[in-house]
C-alpha cells in the first residue's frame, strides 16, 4: 500500500482581490477556486469533508501563503534600497526567510532596472 501524496503547489492565478484559481496539486487536469472572502474552496476535499468546519484545504493555504508574500514584496518595493540592505542580514539571522526572499527578489529587481 503506497501513501498518500499530497503533491505540491503546480500553479496559482489570482482573478480579483479574493478570487483565486489554484491547479491540482497532483497534476491532474483540474483547477479549484478559492475564495478568501468566503473561506470557501470548490475542491473535494474542501466541500465534502472541511465545510463549515473552520479548516482549510492545501488550496487555501497554499492561497494564504501567496497573499503574505505579495504583501511582503509590497512593503519591500516601498522600502528604499538602504533600507532593504541593512535589512536583510537582520531577517536573515533571525531566520525570517520568506522577508528574506522578499527582500532579496526586490533587491534583484532594482538591479535589472
Amino acid at each position: 500500500m503506497t501513501s498518500y501524496d499530497p503533491g505540491t503547489v503546480q500553479g496559482m492565478t489570482q482573478i480579483d482581490a479574493s478570487v483565486w484559481h489554484v491547479d491540482s496539486f497532483r497534476g491532474e487536469v483540474a483547477a479549484y477556486v478559492v475564495n478568501t472572502a468566503t473561506g470557501v474552496c470548490s475542491c473535494p476535499h474542501f466541500t465534502k469533508r472541511l465545510a463549515g468546519t473552520g479548516q482549510a484545504c492545501k488550496h487555501m493555504v497554499a492561497v494564504a501563503q501567496a497573499e503574505t508574500f505579495n504583501r511582503l514584496m509590497e512593503k519591500a518595493k516601498a522600502a528604499t534600497t538602504e533600507a532593504l540592505e541593512s535589512l536583510l542580514p537582520i531577517y536573515e539571522q533571525r531566520g525570517r526567510l520568506d522577508i528574506a526572499l522578499a527582500i532579496r527578489a526586490e533587491m534583484f529587481d532594482r538591479q535589472g532596472s
